[in-house]
Formats: structure tokens, C-alpha cells, sequence
């Protein structure tokens, strides 16, 4: 489980669609949640 945590703005949503990217390469299935934020 990998959990991104940062502010609005910081790049997390990029960040993730990356990692993803590179594991889904290497073979591994990846499932992918978002929660809302609060603003």
C-alpha cells in the first residue's frame, strides 16, 4: 500500500499516474483510490 499526502496543488495525482505507469510495466496490477478533499 503506498498512501500520497500533500497539499493541494503539490503534484500527487501526477506522482501517482506515474508510479502507476512504471509498476503496471514491471507487471504488477494496480488498484487506485482517491478520496475527496476537504476544501
Amino acid at each position: 500500500m503506498v498512501v500520497w499526502e500533500g497539499t493541494d496543488g503539490s503534484g500527487k495525482t501526477t506522482l501517482r499516474h506515474e508510479v502507476e505507469k512504471r509498476l503496471r510495466r514491471l507487471g504488477y496490477r494496480v488498484a487506485s483510490y482517491k478520496t475527496p478533499s476537504r476544501t
